[in-house]
């Protein structure tokens, strides 16, 4: 049995996720799930999504919402992680300071 995910067989996981992410976008939204479903097939998120080679399609249905949500962001993505140098820590935080 082959588990490998490919771009021939990536097409399996999208609809499940697509259906997460419509029901956050009309939670979050006033709009239908027709034009949520529309919104999301026409983003860019999707369509990185559906490439294999992006590994998009190993976030979770938050993170891609996340993605989605901030697209006219192109600095913010949920791949993104604090760079340590600027993560500012608090007083409370580091006792070595008092």
């Amino acid at each position: 049995m082959n588990l490998n995910v490919t771009q021939n067989n990536l097409y399996l996981f999208l609809p499940s996720k697509v259906s997460w992410m419509a029901d956050m976008l009309t939670a979050d939204n006033e709009m239908s799930i027709v034009e949520a479903i529309k919104k999301i097939y026409s983003s860019t998120t999707y369509a990185k999504m559906e490439n294999e080679e992006s590994k998009l399609w190993h976030l979770g249905p938050v993170a891609l919402y996340y993605d989605l949500i901030n697209e006219s962001e192109p600095h913010k993505s949920s791949c993104d992680f604090p760079n340590a140098e600027t993560v500012e820590t608090s007083e409370a935080d580091n006792p070595t300071n008092s």
